[in-house]
């Protein structure tokens, strides 16, 4: 069995999507999932019970992402653990694939290869993505955008997911490039903002949660860097800048990681009042 923890805030829109794609077909006795709903005032919580078993429902009045993982894991009765976004498509096939990469005890953190939706996306969003998934965070044992597995011994790496806004980031920083792995036989699917401004807001809350990480946990993420220089893979960025024809996808990914770096600075000033930026333009 493996437990797939769902963190879900007001999800009445994708909850039902999520959970049918990732049944369909499954043996629903290997499955233990839990929707862990914060702070919703909608019906996910409704729509999460009418699947049933294996499906479970734990709720909290008070909305935190971090709130809901860690109810999640006190819910949960197995190993490995799927850490999901509620907007995140994964299939069982998927599940299964990890679970398999996480049984040979060497990778301790697992998640399958990420397919990016850009049907009816405008150029800039196209543009940005084709420079972001190229990026060494993808290239290189990418976990987390949404979704990332634990073994048992990769769960003991920290105690309690700590009040932040970036989970998986966090999660990420605790394993050497050799304990994490891309399984490239399976893939999830994302859907990206359709606009500038939901681009903008997404990748803000991304680069301010690591602000936040670098304050709060400065050794963690002192190691993490070290650990990431001595893994001597391809320059991907000299190889982009090597091709004409990425110049102006280039130009859109710096621009729009640049006007996230200030928006993000400015708010790590204000961290106390800070409201989850969320993107609805992908969950329609």
């Amino acid at each position: 069995m493996v437990s797939i923890i769902i963190p879900a805030y007001n999800e009445e829109a994708v909850i039902g999507r999520a959970l049918s794609y990732l049944l369909e077909g499954a043996d629903r006795t290997a499955l233990d999932v839990i929707v862990c709903c914060n702070g919703c005032v909608d019906r996910t919580a409704e729509i999460a019970r009418s699947f049933g078993p294996p499906v479970r429902v734990v709720e909290t009045p008070r909305g935190s992402k971090t709130l809901a993982l860690n109810m999640g894991d006190e819910a949960a009765r197995s190993f490995p653990r799927i850490y999901l976004d509620a907007d995140i498509l994964l299939s069982y096939d998927a599940v299964k694939k990890l679970t398999e990469a996480l049984t040979d005890n060497k990778q301790l953190a697992a998640a399958p290869r990420m397919r990016v939706n850009l049907t009816g996306r405008p150029w800039f969003i196209r543009a940005f993505y084709d420079v972001w998934l190229r990026t060494p965070y993808h290239t290189r044992g990418m976990i987390g955008s949404g979704l990332y597995a634990l073994s048992e011994e990769g769960r003991r790496r920290f105690e309690v997911f700590p009040e932040i806004i970036a989970d998986d980031s966090f999660v990420h920083a605790h394993f050497t490039p050799d304990e994490r792995k891309t399984v490239e036989s399976c893939d999830f699917t994302v859907t990206p903002p359709a606009s500038f401004a939901g681009l903008i807001k997404i990748k803000t809350r991304a680069k301010l949660g690591s602000l936040q990480l670098a304050q709060r946990f400065p050794d963690l993420m002192r190691q993490f860097n070290e650990w990431e220089k001595a893994d001597t893979g391809r320059d991907e960025y000299r190889n982009l800048l090597k091709q004409p024809l990425m110049w102006p996808k280039l130009g859109v990914f710096t621009f729009v990681k640049m006007i996230a770096l200030m928006r993000a600075s400015r708010q790590l000033k204000k961290l106390k009042g800070y409201r989850w930026e969320r993107d609805d333009t992908s969950r329609a």
